[in-house]
């Protein structure tokens, strides 16, 4: 098992994806939002401090 490639996350991912499910899903979904959401996203996820980031992605 390898590390998700998912922004910092600490779930494993299966052989041959670059996503644990959780994550892989995530993108499936993303993929369809406009590019002006997407663009969003990310400049909310950026503004989250890494501490919180980190609790709610070893919560899960």
């Amino acid at each position: 098992m390898k590390k998700c490639a998912y922004q910092g996350c600490l779930l494993e991912a299966k052989p041959g994806s670059l996503y644990c499910k959780y994550h892989a899903k995530m993108v499936e979904i993303e993929d369809k939002y406009p590019e002006w959401l997407k663009d969003r996203l990310k400049e909310k996820r950026r503004e989250i401090p890494k501490s919180k980031a980190k609790n709610v992605i070893e919560c899960r």
